[in-house]
């Protein structure tokens, strides 16, 4: 009897550890197949960010030739003949202002001022010739020529104007 227990005994633990490789093999596979899942998951989200920051570089690319663009179109580059010469005539007319006599002060409150027109000029095109083949006057000569004939169609003589 003692032999047939032990043979039952043998016997069953011999199913228990069958049983127990077995589920422990299903917990492997399990195992396998969540860490593949996650694996797949990881991929999946470092995919999509190489995407979106492919996207945000390209957005970004976008962005600076744009600001290069407008950089380009705002301030002028340095030897543009164009923007000296406009450059220099606004510093001419702005020293004949701070040069200008207290007559021609006087000159500048009662008679309109006559400026010759700037035309801005295409970054791309040619400079254009001035409208006027006359040189532009100084603003005090242009001021005084405009108070004489002011003068002269109120019938004002210049001397007196100059009394008051």
């Amino acid at each position: 009897m003692l032999s047939d227990l032990n043979r039952s005994e043998v016997k069953e633990e011999g199913n228990l550890l069958i049983e127990a490789v077995a589920l422990l093999v299903q917990r492997q596979r399990e195992t396998e197949s969540w860490v593949a899942e996650q694996i797949w998951q990881s991929e999946e989200r470092a995919a999509a960010t190489d995407r979106r920051y492919a996207e945000l570089e390209a957005r970004l690319e976008g962005i600076e030739q744009h600001l290069a663009r407008l950089v380009h179109e705002i301030e002028p580059t340095p030897g543009d003949t164009a923007s000296d010469e406009r450059l220099a005539r606004l510093r001419e007319q702005v020293e004949g202002l701070k040069l200008t006599p207290a007559s021609a002060a006087h000159a500048a409150h009662s008679a309109p001022i006559a400026t010759e027109h700037i035309a801005p000029v295409p970054a791309d095109g040619p400079a254009r010739e001035p409208e006027s083949a006359r040189p532009a006057l100084p603003w005090s000569v242009a001021a005084a020529r405009v108070t004489a004939l002011n003068d002269t169609s109120s019938g004002v003589s210049p001397r007196s104007r100059d009394a008051d």
